[in-house]
This record gives structure tokens, C-alpha cells and sequence, in this order.
């Protein structure tokens, strides 16, 4: 008898031991699975994020440059100095800087430029290739 309780007890061992096995194995894979998840969900979200700021900063940039394209073409200069200060005080933009025909900074009478005009130059001919005209021509 003492042998059968033995054999038993061993055999309810071993079931023990697999069942704990298979239940760590399974946690194992449930635990990596999830870690797997959310850090993927991590890195979507951040890189959607990333992406709204970028639609959002180029949105308030494109309403700065209509607000001081209007202004010039009232030829109203005043109107762009003071819209230039206002949005460089509220902390809108850390730089801005607004160039004349030649690519020298309006207002500052510092020599030219000479990327300002090389940029000028390139997108005034493919505008005049394409047929466009640009505004702040």
C-alpha cells in the first residue's frame, strides 16, 4: 500500500508540475504579448502626435505669412513691423524675419543675403516655368 501512495503522490506531483508549467509558460506569453502591445501603441500615438504639431506649427506659420502678405500688399509696412513684434513677443515664433527684393532684412540695413536671393532667384523661374507668380513678388 505504502508503494501505491508513492506512485500516487508522485504521479499528482508531476501533473502539479506541468499544470504550474503550462500556467507560467501561458503568463509568460499573456505578459511579453501585452508589453509587445503597448509599446507599439506607445509609439503610434507618439508618432501621430508628432505629426498633429507638425500640421498645427505649419497652419500657424501659413496664418503669420498671410497676415504679413496682406499687410504688404497694402503697402502698409508699418502694419508688418508691428505684426512682426507682436508675434515675436507673444512667443509665437522664436525668429522672424521679413526680406526685401535685394535679400536684405527689412529694417535692419544689414548687406544682403546672399541665400535669400539665391532662394528668390530659383523660385522666381520655376514660378515664371510653371506659369506662376508668386506673391511676395
Amino acid at each position: 500500500m505504502s508503494q501505491q501512495n508513492d506512485i500516487h503522490s508522485s504521479i499528482r506531483k508531476g501533473r502539479t508540475g506541468i499544470a504550474a508549467k503550462i500556467l507560467m509558460v501561458a503568463t509568460l506569453a499573456l505578459i511579453t504579448g501585452l508589453v509587445i502591445v503597448g509599446g507599439a501603441a506607445l509609439y503610434l500615438e507618439k508618432s501621430a502626435l508628432l505629426g498633429l504639431q507638425q500640421e498645427n506649427s505649419l497652419t500657424s506659420v501659413n496664418i503669420m505669412g498671410d497676415g504679413i502678405k496682406s499687410a504688404m500688399l497694402l503697402d502698409d509696412m508699418k502694419m508688418v513691423d508691428a505684426y512682426t513684434k507682436e508675434v515675436i513677443e507673444n512667443k509665437r515664433v522664436l525668429a522672424l524675419s521679413v526680406y526685401n527684393e535685394k535679400g536684405e532684412e527689412r529694417g535692419s540695413h544689414a548687406k544682403g543675403d546672399h541665400l535669400v536671393t539665391t532662394v528668390r532667384k530659383v523660385r522666381s523661374a520655376e514660378a515664371m516655368r510653371k506659369g506662376i507668380i508668386l506673391s511676395l513678388q
